[in-house]
């Protein structure tokens, strides 16, 4: 009789591992069901996003694109683009120069696998070029560098005569006191150089 009770209790032991098992298994089957479901609803979402944009993107190409100007102005060709393409290029570049805090003109940087990296230059109409505003900062500091090297030449009586000119004309409403102070200060600039 123990050999019958031993092989009863083994297939007791046998049912409960096979049903525990089912319900693993159930359980398991259960979940990946439910992540499918999840990802199929993603999948749905997304795939109604992507139309949406699709759709705004051709809605805007689907505009006539209008040459509403052609002309030669300030040694260059000036062209005149409404709607379409051109549209979003516009909105694209005003979004950017906002969102960069442009006060006169931005720098937009672009790499393409054909050409490598690019900059396109933002710039407000009403605005002066980045090349204009080097030109006048190259300009301004040549005029100072000038005026240094002017109030550097060795102190002769002709020198002091030109420095005390140069006192009296470098602002048109001086005093005779300003004008004697700004003479002393060209005086000391003078002999501190070399």
């Amino acid at each position: 009789m123990p050999e019958r009770t031993d092989r009863n209790e083994a297939l007791r032991l046998a049912d409960s591992i096979h049903e525990m098992n089912n319900a693993a298994y159930m359980t398991a089957i259960a979940n990946l069901n439910e992540k499918n479901r999840q990802q199929a609803e993603r999948i749905a979402e997304l795939e109604g996003e992507r139309d949406k944009l699709t759709q705004g993107i051709a809605q805007g190409l689907d505009g006539q694109t209008l040459l509403t100007d052609l002309a030669l102005r300030e040694g260059g060709l000036y062209a005149g683009i409404e709607g379409g393409a051109a549209g979003l290029l516009a909105a694209g570049f005003a979004e950017q120069f906002v969102e960069a805090g442009g006060v006169n003109y931005v720098e937009v940087s672009f790499t393409h696998p054909k050409t490598g990296p690019l900059i396109v230059t933002l710039q407000r109409a009403q605005g002066k070029t980045p090349h204009k505003l080097r030109v006048e900062a190259e300009a301004e500091r040549d005029q100072l560098l000038a005026e240094v090297e002017r109030l550097r030449k060795p102190l002769t009586d002709e020198r002091i005569c030109e420095l005390w000119s140069w006192s009296a004309t470098s602002e048109a409403e001086r005093t005779a006191t300003t004008q004697q102070h700004a003479f002393a200060r060209a005086i000391e600039a003078a002999k501190d150089a070399p």
